[in-house]
């Protein structure tokens, strides 16, 4: 979280950073309550095991999701500078 943070608070005017760090840090505490909700459902849908994998698959599914769309918004930025 720390490199996210900084990255956000370098690119925001100072008059607008309590407001940004207030922002990342409700996203945070958002995102953190809804993966364990999220997650926990399907463990509890399901036996331990079989909730377990299907986290897990999910989990790595959206992490390479995550990875191309930062990927692809990098490419974007070298085009527009």
């Amino acid at each position: 979280m720390p490199p996210i943070i900084a990255l956000v608070m370098d690119h925001v005017p100072a008059e607008r950073a309590g407001t940004a760090s207030g922002v990342v840090n409700t996203a945070r505490q958002v995102g953190g309550s809804l993966g364990v909700a999220i997650f926990g459902a399907a463990l509890a849908g399901q036996g331990f095991m079989e909730g377990l994998r299907a986290s897990l698959g999910w989990t790595a599914l959206i992490l390479v999701i995550l990875v191309f769309a930062s990927l692809s918004l990098r490419h974007d930025q070298r085009k527009a500078a």
